[in-house]
């Protein structure tokens, strides 16, 4: 060819073996049963580094310099199993990694995960009987195999998996978390006037009883004249001497709690409210 494309262009720049390893290394690295023992082996193994990343300086001379960062105390010197990894630490160190603020690699023992591909293959015999008569082609092959393709898609894919299973179970946890916020009472048990603010159409209003029980339905209209005020005022005031306990009773000092829409007309309201039950 005239005009080889970049890969014919570095195999020809390799020593014959070279390209034969590497022709070799490539077919491993895509043998699914390759991939599967390479994640099994760091699911088990592969330990997650991270450290504080450095600021490169703009003049050369100058030595670079070390920022510190929230990240610093926890992770700027960190190493663990990513088997042992906590969902906080999954997603902290995550975070900065994306924002630049630490450096994340993985740290796994090459040698040993290659003579362990080398014992699966031998075991299971999915090459042509011929590649094991060349032992040191064989090997040269899984070399190139694991440190040019397997390792980085292996470690990314686990990476992605942990994350993953981190993030959904975080959801989880702010889902029943937040369910359980919204199906609990807001308070102890107690009659509740629920006031939604408005000028044209009114107030709407609605009572419930201590057991949530819907009590009463109304609108209050208090624009216009003194009349139409007071006249809102009164039922402000009926409403809540309803769900009042009578004088002297065990329960009288339970009140009716007012929850008031933070909306269009929201301080007149209260205004209302107020003055309603101070008569």
């Amino acid at each position: 060819h005239k005009h080889p494309d970049s890969a014919v262009k570095k195999w020809l720049k390799l020593a014959p073996r070279d390209v034969v390893v590497q022709l070799l290394g490539s077919k491993l690295a895509s043998e699914p049963q390759l991939t599967w023992w390479s994640l099994e082996e760091l699911r088990k193994h592969c330990r997650a580094k991270t450290t504080t990343v450095v600021a490169k300086p703009k003049d050369a001379k100058t030595k670079p310099k070390k920022e510190s960062n929230k990240y610093d105390d926890a992770y700027g010197d960190f190493s663990a199993r990513v088997a042992s990894l906590k969902d906080y630490q999954v997603l902290a160190i995550r975070r900065g990694a994306q924002e630049k603020a630490l450096k994340l690699s993985f740290d796994i023992d090459s040698e040993k995960m290659e003579k362990h591909f080398l014992w699966r293959l031998r075991k299971t015999r999915i090459l042509p009987e011929a590649l094991f008569q060349n032992d040191s082609l064989l090997r040269d092959a899984i070399h190139d195999a694991w440190s040019r393709l397997l390792r980085r898609k292996g470690t990314t894919r686990l990476w992605a998996e942990k994350c993953k299973e981190a993030e959904d179970r975080a959801s989880q946890v702010f889902e029943d978390n937040l369910r359980r916020a919204l199906l609990a009472p807001p308070i102890p048990p107690r009659p509740i006037l629920a006031l939604d603010p408005g000028y044209a159409a009114g107030i709407k209003c609605a009572l419930l009883d201590a057991e949530g029980k819907v009590r009463k339905l109304d609108t209050v209209k208090f624009l216009g004249s003194e009349a139409t005020k007071n006249a809102a005022l009164t039922k402000l005031e009926g409403m809540l001497q309803m769900m009042m306990p009578a004088k002297g009773s065990k329960a009288e000092a339970s009140r009716v709690v007012v929850a008031l829409g933070n909306g269009h007309g929201s301080s007149d309201a209260r205004e209302l409210i107020v003055e309603a039950s101070s008569r």
